[in-house]
């Protein structure tokens, strides 16, 4: 199991934005990976219709958008040159009642393609692991 929880924030000038993300990777086998993302992220988006005037400096509405991806790859080859496998994802976003009527609930999902260079030793001459 691999996991990471991480925290990021962007300073402005009318406030701070600041961002959570926590995502994790099992593999019940040697060729399959589950795998989640938990993401929050405070964004500067004003609502649909907003559009200030210039140099006027104002308050800008602090958009809290969420999203929930779950996923599955499957490793199907692996040679010398490297490992080839097959995944898809789905992703569910969290949308703040201001975005809701122009964004709705989205949904997204992904069906791709991996491509993992082989490993190699350190160069201290140790061990590397395999990543997820």
């Amino acid at each position: 199991m691999a996991w990471l929880a991480a925290f990021g924030q962007n300073r402005e000038i009318h406030g701070n934005l600041e961002a959570y993300l926590f995502e994790a990777t099992i593999r019940p086998t040697p060729m399959n990976g589950v795998y989640t993302r938990v993401e929050s992220v405070a964004k500067d988006i004003l609502d649909v219709g907003f559009h200030p005037r210039g140099g006027v400096f104002h308050r800008h509405r602090q958009s809290q958008v969420g999203a929930f991806t779950i996923g599955y790859i499957r490793d199907l080859l692996t040679m010398q040159a490297g490992t080839l496998g097959v995944g898809t994802d789905i992703t569910a976003y969290a949308v703040p009642a201001n975005l809701k009527e122009s964004y709705g609930s989205p949904l997204s999902f992904h069906v791709f393609v991996r491509y993992r260079a082989p490993l190699t030793a350190s160069p201290a001459g140790g061990h590397v692991h395999e990543h997820p």
